[in-house]
């Protein structure tokens, strides 16, 4: 119940006294209450190792802000015991107060890269995503950087 009345209070303010909004809301509390993660459900991280190699991701963007935020852009590398490929998704992705939001990451390998992967299937490798983001809300601008680690990743023609 306090959790709601300060929600609320936190939104009355923000439209009455923007300034202590921003004091308080700092771009470091902000950016925690942004979550970045590999989604779980399904296929999380595909490393595709065949004739036309590629990697792909769904990953689940959650808001736990009381405000709307948008990632103007999202960059990135994926990673399989080293970095290997650049991502990027350059669309603009609003997440409302309270929810989260799933995005579709892919991006093309080279043949060494997949014959890398072949070679080390056998060795665990961590797999993660090095993720930055450009994120616009009315509080404050900030960049997030994340390392967004990962077990649930397969391996296709390997």
């Amino acid at each position: 119940m306090f959790e709601i009345l300060k929600e609320f209070a936190v939104k009355a303010l923000g439209r009455v006294l923007p300034f202590i909004i921003r004091w308080y809301y700092k771009p470091e509390k902000l950016a925690k209450k942004i979550k970045i993660q590999i989604c779980g459900v399904g296929d999380g991280v595909v490393f595709e190792c065949g004739e036309l190699p590629y990697v792909r991701a769904w990953l689940e963007i959650t808001n736990l802000s009381p405000f709307p935020v948008e990632f103007e852009r999202l960059y990135g590398h994926f990673w399989y015991g080293t970095r290997l490929a650049p991502f990027y998704y350059l669309k603009r992705v609003r997440v409302e107060p309270a929810h989260d939001t799933k995005i579709f990451l892919e991006a093309d390998l080279t043949r060494p890269q997949a014959d890398y992967i072949k070679r080390n299937k056998d060795q665990r490798l961590e797999q993660k995503l090095s993720v930055s983001a450009y994120v616009v809300c009315k509080v404050n601008n900030i960049e997030i950087e994340r390392e967004v680690r990962t077990n649930n990743a397969r391996l296709q023609n390997a």
